[in-house]
């Protein structure tokens, strides 16, 4: 699943991920994207500055990008790590293994085992 996660509340993305899981087969693995916030204590304050700066030197007027910042957890659902690895857990996958990320946006990969 490529960036769909968060465009769904929490509680349909535990759904989602359900679903995602329920089509690996043993040996398999499910590749993830989705944007992501971190705690708000991992220099969360730091990462939104940078989000603000990329997109004023993309060109954003002000007030979009404002616009954006409050969309945040209201229009687009960051996908809590613990809720990943509930979900995936739950449906019997492998805890997920980050493999990169981008301000807010993770990869992750899970397996489920053979």
């Amino acid at each position: 699943s490529h960036n769909v996660p968060h465009l769904l509340p929490p509680e349909r993305q535990l759904a989602l991920l359900q679903t995602l899981a329920s089509c690996v087969t043993p040996g398999g693995a499910l590749v993830l994207s989705a944007y992501s916030e971190p705690d708000n204590g991992t220099g969360f304050e730091a990462l939104l500055a940078i989000a603000g700066t990329r997109l004023r030197q993309r060109g954003l007027p002000e007030t979009m990008i404002e616009q954006v910042m409050a969309s945040r957890n209201t229009v687009v659902f960051s996908l809590d790590q613990s809720l990943l690895e509930a979900g995936l857990a739950d449906a019997g996958m492998e805890p997920p293994l980050l493999l990169q990320q981008s301000l807010c946006s993770r990869l992750w990969l899970s397996r489920r085992p053979a």
